[in-house]
């Protein structure tokens, strides 16, 4: 019944999104919650008409997880 993650998607342009503050409380990670927020902000995305979705996160070593998380859901890395 708490709240344990949050995201948004932010529309850049007709057809572009980005995602945004993607985050789920640490004492909740680990049960599927990161999969299941990304692929809401997907289909919340599709659903309104973007066809291009990136995101932004973090080259730290704490990232590591949200890295593999976003390849293994289709996103592939690129320069700034």
């Amino acid at each position: 019944g708490a709240p344990v993650a949050m995201g948004a998607v932010k529309r850049i342009d007709a057809k572009h999104g980005e995602i945004k503050s993607m985050h789920v409380l640490a004492e909740a990670r680990g049960r599927g919650h990161s999969r299941t927020m990304l692929d809401h902000l997907v289909a919340a995305a599709r659903s309104d008409g973007l066809t291009r979705l990136s995101l932004e996160t973090g080259i730290q070593s704490t990232f590591i997880a949200a890295r593999a998380l976003y390849a293994r859901a289709g996103f592939a890395e690129c320069g700034p």
